[in-house]
């Protein structure tokens, strides 16, 4: 019975990590773009991450009632893209680019959902991003070891709330986020659609996952351990 125990210790240590336990609020944040396509005046990146136009510090308890206020220029706090086909036209159809984004968390997490505040002027705001893809680094970003895409954040639903877009849980400390479509509507040009604009992101997670060498070795040390202690 004695040497089971250390078994039990590896099969907890080595459990998924379950429900997100913070809020991971990003460290930096830098444009990736080859060809800018900012808008100048709420060309800031940074506007994203520092909370500015957000009714509270977003927590674990309060982020999904945490609200942003209307897009403002002076100071900003939010950020967005050229028109490159006018206004109502669709950014994307008129040759907009993916937005791409690189963001630092300032340590390792298990990361397990986006958190993104819309881009708006009081009202549902067709520029807002409706979808993004993910990848995620342990290096700080020299390499990526998974990715995640398709992910909807449909901010026109809630004026002004956060739309978070769960996945599995992975292992970051830098994540490469790239917006790949926003809320243009054919049917209703003037919900806008010709830029792509975001106000604000998070993520949820927690403490780091080990990894299931790590955790092996772990458990083979304390089996070890323990048959010693027998002899």
């Amino acid at each position: 019975m004695k040497t089971l125990k250390p078994i039990l210790a590896l099969l907890a240590f080595a459990a998924p990590a379950g429900a997100a336990t913070a809020i991971l609020n990003p460290t930096s944040i830098q444009y990736l773009n080859a060809v800018s396509q900012e808008l100048g005046g709420l060309d800031n990146e940074t506007n994203l991450i520092d909370g500015s136009g957000l009714s509270a510090a977003p927590t674990i308890g309060n982020y999904q009632s945490v609200t942003h206020a209307a897009v403002s220029f002076g100071p900003t706090n939010a950020w967005v893209t050229t028109d490159p086909g006018g206004y109502p036209s669709d950014f994307f159809a008129a040759g907009g680019l993916p937005q791409t984004f690189g963001i630092s968390l300032g340590g390792l997490f298990s990361v397990e959902s986006v958190v993104v505040w819309g881009y708006h002027f009081g009202n549902a705001n067709g520029n807002s991003a409706s979808q993004l893809s993910l990848d995620f680094s342990v290096d700080g970003g020299l390499s990526f070891v998974s990715s995640v895409g398709g992910l909807a954040v449909n901010t026109n639903a809630s004026v002004g709330g956060a739309a978070e877009a769960t996945f599995g849980v992975v292992n970051a400390n830098f994540i490469r986020a790239t917006f790949t479509d926003n809320h243009f509507d054919p049917a209703n040009a003037g919900a806008g659609g010709d830029r792509l604009g975001i106000a604000e992101i998070r993520f949820t997670g927690g403490e780091p996952i080990p990894e299931p060498g790590s955790a092996l070795l772990a458990g083979l040390g304390l089996i070890a351990a323990s048959l010693r202690r027998r002899r």
